[in-house]
Order: structure tokens, then C-alpha cells, then sequence
């Protein structure tokens, strides 16, 4: 080594190249308050990524010291390429942000555990179950993963690394890195992240070094790991970047590989932009390929672009440059354009850039046109994409929830953890498949970059998963290659090309009819879950024992331990504070000798209950009405098709996925500090838990949550809001809420939730295709009966034939309609505060001797407040109505109804001051023909109320 080894990171200063570091954004970065299309990167942000690597480094030495503790030994090259596994999953750890890391484990640690315990026996079962995921899933998670974390105790390495990968800090750290930390200084090139440049460079490497027949493990091992951190001191010293890297690397590395691996490392780092061997070529031409398809270099040739090549052009002819292309490489001809030319060029071009993107795609609508349509050499590495299909059909084949929860988690482990690894394991024989090849597993979708001579072995192994997926649970795999194009959108094109037409296709099969013999005859028994397939065992349930399909069976095993039993017993944390439900509620899970058993009232819970609510049921208490939110992007598919590069593919993926994760922590920190205010910390706490517990189900850009009605409103008001400012006002969510009592089907009651996101979502789609973007949102309550998909479109027709209904709302429009209705300011603590109150049970707090009289008081005025309300508007209209019919012989007199009940309205507010006339007059249309939105007031204010008003 040419210099002294790093104790710290913090021996590394950051040095400025001279001009000043912007990260462009395609789509707009919300940071703090506001929104960016640039952000200048100083200090403060070099000084995360320097607190990123060691958090890395301390990750990296706690994983390799869990195989000294477990006694698992390595050759050099597994050595070598389980570190690069690890470098590439821990900063891709902000792509799979857990909403509740204490619960279930992710796949994301499925993985990583995998990883560690080694892949041999885990596959030996694989195959041995016949590639069952349901089996699997359930013998890895209780046989091997639980059983290893619970004898290896808490404070193990291993426990120490897995829990790691999902801290909100790392995540947090590991975010501000992804999108802050630019591959390049230069503007149109400044739009790519540095992170996803050092993967994609370590794939490409890899895919290169295969393909030109390197048979040696340790060389291609090296190669790849020298390739992850080739630039990974660049946010140090940008000019001088191949230093810092070595510097970072050696730091990294030292005392977990040999001494002589380190070495080979940083020659490969250090000749990486003038190689003097073969396998420098590899790095460079890698390095090359991956900045031609993220820095976007080709675009300032396409006509969209014209005016900023201009400019550059121009500051290169005033500077004495020979033309752009020589000054474009040149790091004075930045530093001049600065000094000596123009110091707000550099952001100015940067944001021209990035608005110029939106503009040519119509805000994230339409493909770019064909921006370089020279054919490409071929490189002979590929893009192969497997679409995992059935996904729906699959979770919601039961109407268990507790299936539902185990059926996500077989599929999102399936592709974020299984197929990776087992992949891995197929090819290990010769080769090893990095875990940064996988450019994308989430939403059912594997994308994977590959040398050609992998592609038929990947296509084999998916035909045979295909086989044994589609016979034990219906979910297929559809699989499609590419050439690897520096133009991403084309090679996006042709894949979802193929794909279409795979899904077209019909494969053969024999039909073989189930036809019952013996007593069976005349009589079809099914499964009493999933109502399709013939029963092969019992399970028991709070009902009594059911007769359940071996599918059905299998997921309601793995099922029990990670559905509500596990939220309810494990830790989860709010604002910074961790609770365990079960003694916040002070309500056994399922202990014999309790009166009440947290098992048998879960729903009520959810729906807000505590211990003496729940003990007064039938006397002082009435049942509270619970809610479900059910939530999903709109038009997403345009936003991810639209990607320039694959840095922006993977960055746009992880907002979306951080948008919806955030909100939902927003909203449940929102509802926890504004019960805070008036109750106090457990009754905050207490508010705040069923709504997570509730959570059934969220990631990407879709969710489904249980919650308490009060809650609910508030909650899609921060989720529609804050999602739409996190990803930057080019993408909103369409949201339906649906609420009945906590008895009510809750299968009904999602498929109503389902029919009014859909409602939502027309209107969200028709606002993207006129160029903006905004979050809506539509909700119904039933308090005797169901709700369900038919009740919904029945009533919803009656109400648009009335004209009583202006749904779906914007967030601004339900905003201002949620704040009248509680008089309250647009604060969401302050609505979740007095939302709270507005749904007390007055009986238990006049029971309750700590409360004081002020506090009912309170409670008193708002519920009276909002009840005043809706009667106020069911006396306007039927005096309205009433005046109308008397007037007899009125052709089409529900075009009077709204004038009169104006009317009306302005006599009762002379008549009675400070009274609610004043909102009801607010609600009525100036125009005959104008919908109103007095039912939608009438509905929200028992939503509210939860069942009390």
C-alpha cells in the first residue's frame, strides 16, 4: 500500500472541485419543506456519506464475525464475493423500507440470513419440498430462521447484522446518499446517483469478465468488488476520486480479507481510468458503459436539447475551447464556466435539464421519442425479466386475513429473496451471481443483468420454478431477455414487448376432470377458505374447526405467527418511542383464564377500543366502527415506463416506495402526538398501535390498513397530501375508505374500500392526462349492515342522481371540508386531536374519576357540535323538499331544491347565531345544475364520531 491505512473515515476532508456539486432531480426532491429540481452538495451532505461508510464498515465486520460464531468457513473467493453481496445489500437496504421492521422478518433479512447460514442445505430442502414456496416459506421461517436468530440469543452478531439492514437511521442515512450523492459533477450528467452507478459498473464487470471465459472464482471475485468501489470515495474529491476511492476501499476491506486480496483490489481501483492489464480494460469499459446509460451524455444531441448545448457551447468559444466535445472532459472548463463566465450557469442548465424531461414526456406520460436511433454494437450482455403473474389471485384467494398476510409474504419473499438466492445457488457451480445483477425484485417483477452464456440456464431453471409454482399455488413465471441498450428506454420497450406477448400465449396442458367417487357423488365439498378446491384437512379456528385445502392449510400456518398475534407481542416503534401492544393494552393475547383475550377482539381494537371500553361493552359502551384504507398510485406504470436510465429507474422505484412508507409513519405520528396533547402518552400510544397493527399490507405504491374510524379521514389526508409532495406533485394517490362495524364482513368492507379507490382513481388519471397531478379520494360508511362493491355503485348513483355528492375529492377540497367540519386549522395533529375527541364515549369518561370535568366538557361541545351539524342539514333539505311538494306541478324540482334550501339557510343563521347554517350555506352550489357536498359532510361526521355520535 502506497500510504498510511484510515483509522477513521473522518481523516478524509472533503475538497470542492472547484465549482459548485449539484444534484439534478427529474422528478422534483422534497427536502425539509420545499421542492427541488437542484440541490447544491456541500459538507453537510459528504459528511452522511462519510457516517454511511462506517455504519458500512461496522456491517461489514459484524456479518464476517458471524461466521467465526457460527463456525461457517469460507474459501477465498466465497469469501470475497459474500463481502460484495453485502456492500451491495446494505446500500440497497432505503429500496425495501420496512413499515414494521420489529414484525415479521423481511425478505430483505430472509436474504441476508440466507447469505450467512449458506445456501447448501436451505436448496437441499427446496428441492426436496418440490419447490413448494408455501412449505418453504414456512420451514425457513420457523425451522431454520427463528429457531437460528432465538439460540443464537439477541445480542449474537448475526441478530446484530439483520437488525441493521432495517434501522430507520441506516435507512434514513442510506436514502440521503441515493439521492443526494450525484455519479457526476457536470449538469444533464449531475441527474444520476453515485450509488446505483457503483452497482450497475460491478454488474456490467462481472457480465464482461464472464463472457470473455475468466473461469478463475478469485479473479472475477476481485474484479467485481473492485468494481463496486471504484468511485466510492468520489463525494470526497471529486478531481482526485481515485485516491479517495483507494483510501475508502483499504479502510473497508482491511482485516476482512487478506492483505494480498486488498492489494489486488486497489491496483484494479487505481488503474481503472487507465488500465495497464486485461482486466483493467474490464473495469474501465464497465465504468464507461455504466455512465453512458445513467449520465445521459447522448441527450445534448437530441433536438429537446438544443438550447443548453447552445449555452455550452457558447462558454466554450468565450473560454478559448476547440470545440465542446474537448471542453466537456476538462474539469477547468467547469471551474472557469464558474469563476470567469457565469456562476449560476451550472444550476440554471441543470434545471433547464430536468423540466425539459418532464415536458417531453408530458409530466411522466408518454415514452420520449426515439432520442438516438444509431443501432448499437452488440455487447452480448442481457437483460432478463421475470414477471411473477397471479400475484392477486394468489393473496386474496381467502378470506382469512391472517392467509392474506402469509400470502404476501410468500410472494414478496419469493421475489426478494428465494429466487434470487436460489439462482445463485443453480450457478454457483462455475460462476457466482452477484446480488447487484439483480437490478430490480419488488411489485413482481426480477430484473437481472446477465452475460449471454447465463440466459438459457436462468430460462431453464424459470421453466422449471414455472412448473412446480403454477401446480402448488397458480403463480406463474413469464420470463423475457434483452440486449442491454445505453438507451434504457429501448431496452424497457422491448422487454415489456415480449412479456405482453408471453402473457398472450396459452400453454398446453391435459385437462384431467376431478370427478368425486362414492359417497362424494352429488356433492362438491370445498374448502371453507378459499371456496375452491376440495378440502384435505381441518384447522382450527375461533369458530370451530374448518375444513381447509392443503394450500389454504399452509398459508394459515405460516399465517399465525406473523398476522396479528405478532404485531400485538412485538415492539413497535412511534416517534422514537417503542411500544409493545399487548401491555399498552394490558389484554392477554389468548390466556385461558382472562375474561377478555386480545384473540377474540382484535377488530375491536383495531377499531379503537381499550381494556375498559371493551369491559362496558353492551352497558356504558357502544361498538366503535372500524375502517378499511385502501390505497394505490395513480398511473404509475406511465412513471416507471418513462425512465431515462436505470440509476432513474431505481431511484424512481425507491421514492415511490419511501413516499407511501413515509406517509404512513407521518400519519401515525400525526394521530399519536395529537392525542399526546389532551390524554397523555399511553392513551396516545394506545390511539396510535391499531393502526398499526392494522397494517395488512403496504409497499410500493399500493397499501391496505385496518384503522379506527375516528382515525381515518386523517389518515388519507396526510397519505394523500404527503405522498404527493414526496414524490414531487408528478404522482398523487387514489384512496377509498370504507367503514362499518367491527362485526361487519371485512371481506365486503375491502371489496367496498376497492370500488371507491377505483371511483378515486378516475379522477386522479383524468387530472395526470391534463398535465398535473393530485391525490383523491372517496368514502362511505354503513353502520346497520355491509359495505360492498354493488352497495357502493348503488348508492353512489343515487346520490350523483340527487346531486348530494361531489366525491372524489382532492386532498385540498376534503381538507377544507374535514377543518370546517371540526373548526379546526390545517394542523394534523390539531385534527387528530379534536377527531379524537369527537369520538370519546362520554359514560367511560364520566366513569373514569382521573378525568376532569373540563375535558368532558370538551368533548360535549365537539360532538354536539358536529351532531348540530348533521341535523342541520337533513332540516335544510327536507325543508326544502318540503316546500317544493306544496308547491305541487314542479317539473324537475330537484334542479329548486338547492336555491330554496339557500334560502333556507340564510333565514336560520339571522335567526340563530354562531349556528351551524353558516357550513351548510357554504356547501350549497351557486349553479342549479352543481353537485353539493352535504351528504359527503353528513357521512364524514360520523365517520368521526367511530360509532359514538
Amino acid at each position: 500500500m502506497r500510504w498510511q491505512l484510515l483509522s477513521s473515515f473522518s481523516e478524509i476532508n472533503f475538497e470542492p472541485p472547484g465549482y459548485p456539486i449539484y444534484r439534478a432531480f427529474i422528478i422534483p426532491y422534497k427536502r425539509d419543506k420545499d421542492l427541488y429540481d437542484v440541490v447544491e452538495v456541500g459538507a453537510k451532505e459528504v459528511d452522511r456519506w462519510r457516517k454511511m461508510l462506517e455504519r458500512l464498515r461496522s456491517f461489514l465486520s459484524d456479518a464476517m464475525g458471524s461466521l467465526s460464531e457460527n463456525g461457517r468457513e469460507l474459501r477465498d473467493y466465497e469469501r470475497i464475493d459474500l463481502i460484495g453481496d453485502l456492500i451491495s445489500l446494505f446500500l440497497r437496504a432505503p429500496l425495501n423500507r420496512e413499515v414494521l421492521p420489529s414484525v415479521a422478518p423481511s425478505p430483505l433479512k430472509a436474504y441476508a440470513f440466507m447469505r450467512l447460514i449458506g445456501l447448501e442445505d436451505l436448496f437441499r430442502e427446496w428441492k426436496w419440498l418440490e419447490f413448494d414456496p408455501l412449505g418453504f416459506t414456512y420451514a425457513f421461517y420457523h425451522r431454520h430462521m427463528r429457531k437460528y436468530l432465538k439460540e443464537s440469543g439477541q445480542h449474537s452478531k448475526l441478530t446484530k447484522v439483520l437488525s441493521e439492514l432495517e434501522t430507520t437511521e441506516v435507512s434514513d442515512l442510506l436514502e440521503s446518499c441515493w439521492l443526494l450523492i450525484p455519479a457526476d459533477t457536470r449538469p444533464i450528467l449531475s441527474t444520476a446517483s453515485l450509488i446505483p452507478h457503483l452497482l450497475l459498473t460491478s454488474a456490467i464487470a462481472w457480465s464482461v469478465a464472464i463472457n470473455k471465459g475468466i473461469e478463475n472464482r478469485r479473479t472475477v471475485a476481485l474484479l467485481r468488488l473492485a468494481a463496486i468501489l471504484h468511485d466510492i470515495g468520489k463525494p470526497f474529491k471529486y478531481r482526485d476520486h481515485v485516491r479517495a476511492s483507494l483510501e475508502v476501499a483499504e479502510r473497508l476491506l482491511s482485516g476482512l480479507l487478506s492483505d494480498e486480496d486488498v492489494k489486488a483490489i486497489s491496483g484494479f481501483i487505481e488503474e481503472h481510468h487507465h488500465p495497464k492489464t486485461e482486466l483493467g480494460n474490464i473495469i474501465r469499459y464497465a465504468d464507461t458503459l455504466a455512465s453512458a446509460i445513467d449520465r445521459l451524455k447522448r441527450l445534448l444531441n437530441c433536438t429537446y436539447f438544443k438550447s443548453i448545448k447552445d449555452k455550452l457551447e457558447g462558454a466554450a468559444r468565450m473560454l478559448n475551447y476547440d470545440g465542446l466535445d474537448k471542453a466537456f472532459d476538462d474539469w477547468n472548463f467547469w471551474r472557469r464556466i464558474y469563476e470567469e463566465y457565469d456562476r449560476d450557469l451550472l444550476r440554471n442548465l441543470s434545471e433547464e435539464f430536468v423540466k425539459n424531461i418532464r415536458k417531453i414526456t408530458k409530466s411522466f406520460t408518454t415514452i420520449p421519442p426515439e432520442i438516438d436511433a444509431t443501432k448499437e454494437e452488440s455487447r452480448d450482455i442481457r437483460i432478463v425479466l421475470i414477471d411473477v403473474g397471479g400475484i392477486q389471485n394468489f393473496i386474496y384467494r381467502s378470506h382469512s386475513l391472517r392467509q392474506v398476510a402469509a400470502a404476501s409474504l410468500v410472494v414478496d419473499s419469493l421475489t426478494m429473496a428465494y429466487i434470487i438466492a436460489y439462482l445463485q445457488q443453480i450457478v454457483d457451480a462455475k460462476y457466482w451471481l452477484p446480488y447487484e445483477a439483480f437490478l430490480y425484485t419488488a411489485g413482481g417483477n426480477i430484473e437481472l443483468l446477465v452475460p449471454y452464456t447465463l440466459v438459457e440456464t436462468i430460462k431453464n431453471e424459470g421453466s422449471k420454478l414455472n412448473d412446480y409454482l403454477m401446480k402448488n399455488c397458480g403463480i406463474s413465471l413469464r420470463i423475457a431477455d434483452t440486449e442491454l441498450y445505453e438507451n434504457y428506454a429501448r431496452t424497457v420497450e422491448k422487454l415489456m414487448a415480449i412479456i405482453s406477448i408471453n402473457k398472450m400465449c396459452v400453454a398446453y396442458k391435459e385437462y384431467h376432470a376431478n370427478i368425486p367417487t362414492g359417497s362424494e357423488r352429488g356433492v362438491r365439498r370445498v374448502c371453507q377458505f378459499c371456496f375452491i378446491e376440495t378440502p384435505t384437512t381441518k384447522v382450527p379456528t375461533p369458530e370451530g374447526e374448518l375444513e381447509t385445502c392443503r394450500t389454504c392449510s399452509e398459508l394459515n400456518s405460516i399465517g399465525l405467527n406473523i398476522h396479528f398475534k405478532e404485531k400485538y407481542e412485538s415492539q413497535l416503534s412511534i416517534n422514537g418511542k417503542v411500544y409493545r401492544p399487548k401491555d399498552v393494552f394490558n389484554i392477554p393475547w389468548d390466556e385461558k383464564e382472562a375474561y377478555i383475550r386480545a384473540s377474540e377482539r382484535i377488530m375491536e381494537i383495531i377499531a379503537g377500543h381499550d381494556l375498559s371500553e371493551l369491559q362496558e361493552l353492551g352497558r356504558l359502551a357502544e361498538m366503535r366502527n372500524i375502517a378499511v384504507i385502501k390505497v394505490d398510485g395513480a398511473l404509475m406504470g406511465s412513471l416507471m415506463a418513462t425512465c431515462l436510465s436505470i440509476a432513474d429507474a431505481y431511484e424512481r422505484s425507491a421514492r415511490i416506495d419511501l413516499a407511501l412508507k413515509k406517509s404512513i409513519e407521518d400519519a401515525v405520528i400525526n394521530v399519536y402526538n395529537g392525542v399526546l396533547k389532551e390524554f397523555g402518552e399511553m392513551n396516545a400510544a394506545r390511539a396510535a398501535l391499531p393502526i398499526k397493527i392494522g397494517i395488512l399490507y403496504a409497499g410500493g405504491d399500493d397499501a391496505v390498513i385496518l384503522a379506527p374510524s375516528w382515525a381515518s379521514p386523517l389518515i388519507a389526508l396526510v397519505l394523500g397530501k404527503e405522498f404527493l409532495y414526496n414524490l414531487g406533485f408528478v404522482r398523487g394517490l387514489s384512496i377509498g375508505i370504507a367503514v362499518a362495524g367491527p362485526k361487519a364482513n371485512i371481506w365486503s368492507l375491502i371489496d367496498a374500500s376497492s370500488e371507491l379507490m377505483r371511483k378515486a382513481k378516475s379522477k386522479a388519471r383524468k387530472k395526470i392526462e391534463e398535465g398535473s397531478a393530485e391525490s383523491t379520494l372517496c368514502f362511505d360508511i354503513v353502520e346497520i349492515g355491509d359495505l360492498s362493491s354493488s352497495t357502493i355503485n348503488e348508492r353512489f348513483e343515487i346520490l350523483n342522481r340527487e346531486r348530494l355528492t361531489v366525491q372524489p375529492l382532492n386532498m385540498e377540497d376534503f381538507e377544507r371540508i374535514l377543518c370546517n367540519i371540526l373548526n379546526s386549522g390545517p394542523e394534523y395533529s390539531e385534527i387528530a386531536r379534536l377527531s379524537y375527541l369527537a369520538s370519546r364515549n362520554i359514560k367511560i369518561l364520566e366513569k373514569d374519576a382521573v378525568k376532569k370535568d373540563d375535558l368532558i366538557k370538551r368533548v360535549e361541545e365537539i360532538q354536539n357540535g358536529l351532531k348540530s351539524i348533521g341535523r342541520a342539514i337533513s332540516e335544510t333539505l327536507q325543508a326544502a323538499k318540503s316546500m317544493i311538494i306544496k308547491a305541487e306541478g314542479i317539473k324537475q324540482y330537484e334542479r329548486y331544491i338547492f336555491p330554496i334550501a339557500y334560502i333556507y339557510t340564510c333565514r336560520q343563521i339571522a335567526r340563530i347565531k354562531n349556528g351551524p347554517y353558516g357550513l351548510i350555506k357554504f356547501l350549497i352550489p351557486d349553479s342549479l345544475d352543481a353537485p353539493s357536498s352535504l351528504s359527503d359532510v353528513d357521512r364524514l361526521i360520523r365517520i368521526i364520531g367511530g360509532g359514538v355520535i
